[in-house]
């Protein structure tokens, strides 16, 4: 029991950023996945101001989709390009992961979640 609960602090103490989807539920970003982004996905780490970028996608978004699992993921398209952020995330947990996009409407083939 008692390691449960450590490993539940060491969760809240990573996290980073936390958003309120457009459902209604806070959705964290922690260190962890942080770490996987810069690594996986380096070309977010160009956006002028990638916290408020994620913020806006997940608070804002143009449209959300189904994921392939049980997450759904937010798209926004970036200030000044022909891009999309898309952002995986699970309701009333966490993101899993992010990337830049050029091809938004591949994602709409998985059905729409939310429109604006």
């Amino acid at each position: 029991m008692k390691a449960k609960k450590d490993k539940e602090v060491v969760l809240k103490e990573g996290i980073i950023l936390t958003c309120v989807s457009v459902f209604g539920t806070t959705v964290t970003l922690n260190s962890a996945t942080l770490k996987h982004i810069k690594e996986r996905h380096p070309e977010v780490l160009q956006l002028p101001d990638l916290y408020a970028n994620i913020k806006a996608t997940i608070e804002s978004p143009d449209f959300i989709t189904a994921g392939h699992t049980n997450e759904i993921v937010a798209l926004k398209k970036i200030t000044g390009t022909h891009k999309f952020l898309a952002v995986f995330y699970v309701e009333r947990s966490r993101i899993k992961t992010l990337f830049i996009t050029s091809k938004p409407d591949s994602f709409k083939r998985r059905g729409t979640v939310w429109p604006k």
